[in-house]
């Protein structure tokens, strides 16, 4: 068509890059769907947590109603729970006592309900009254927004945001802990070599350009510093090897000797580590 001059060599450029933008937004309606129902789910799973009533609760004030001087941090009994639609029963008058600062390890299979027991204890999902105590209350009776202050979490994946690695520590602790207490938990933790780089330097870069390794430490560095007396710990060796697993897990327990750990592994280093096994079937 050009040499027959019916159309030019810019006109025929233009229709190209019009045609370029065309399928673009074509290709992102086609794909719309697939792009807005993770979304979703998500934004009604942030709608539930915002229509939570029970977050703050005057008369069940978790510093008057819990005494650590409780033996038992976490006692369940008789726990019956089962997903909606599902034909499999997770837990069957399940029981378990977890002692006050003993280290346990849960060992579960794909499907067992590990997941669903660390929720549960979150509050994550709701169980009828008189199942699980924590430190002798009954866990209905704590508000979710009291009972964060008590059990520290380890995610399998690393929760990390696109912020600075101080904005990620600040988000989960209190404001007022000095720079030299999170220097000393950053050189137990070999999150980086003190003396190479300045720690406030340190603080300031992207929580994103950090290794796999080096963010499964940050949460841990978190974790540290929020000082819980109850930690879950769910896969702590997961993208680090042994070596480093072990030192890790060694300033864990030379910082939260008094506290009580249940850590969810498969991890024989791990295991041996522990007082108790419970093994979920």
């Amino acid at each position: 068509m050009i040499i027959n001059n019916q159309i030019t060599p810019g006109t025929l450029i233009a229709f190209i890059l019009y045609s370029s933008t065309i399928f673009e937004i074509m290709q992102f309606f086609l794909n719309f769907n697939v792009v807005i129902e993770p979304s979703l789910i998500s934004l009604n799973r942030i709608y539930e947590i915002l229509n939570w009533k029970d977050t703050y609760i005057p008369e069940y004030d978790i510093s008057s109603k819990i005494s650590l001087s409780d033996q038992t941090a976490i006692k369940i009994r008789n726990l019956n729970f089962s997903y909606k639609n599902s034909n499999e029963q997770l837990f069957d008058n399940f029981c378990l006592d977890i002692k006050k600062s003993s280290w346990n390890a849960i060992i579960s299979r794909s499907g067992t309900g590990k997941t669903t027991l660390i929720n549960i204890i979150l509050k994550l999902i709701k169980i009828p009254d008189g199942k699980i105590f924590i430190f002798g209350t009954d866990l209905n009776k704590i508000p979710i927004g009291n009972l964060i202050k008590y059990i520290g979490v380890l995610e399998q994946e690393p929760m990390i945001f696109k912020k600075t690695i101080k904005e990620n520590i600040r988000l989960f602790i209190d404001n007022n802990i000095e720079i030299e207490n999170i220097k000393h938990k950053i050189n137990d933790l070999n999150l980086l070599n003190i003396n190479s780089i300045d720690v406030k330097t340190f603080l300031r870069k992207s929580a994103t350009d950090l290794s796999g390794g080096e963010k499964k430490r940050l949460s841990i560095l978190r974790l540290l510093l929020r000082n819980s007396e109850i930690l879950l710990l769910d896969e702590p060796s997961s993208y680090l090897d042994d070596d480093n697993s072990l030192k890790i897990i060694e300033v864990i327990k030379k910082s939260f000797n008094e506290k009580t750990v249940i850590i969810f592994t498969h991890s024989k280093l791990l295991m041996d580590l522990c007082d108790q096994i419970i093994y979920l079937k």
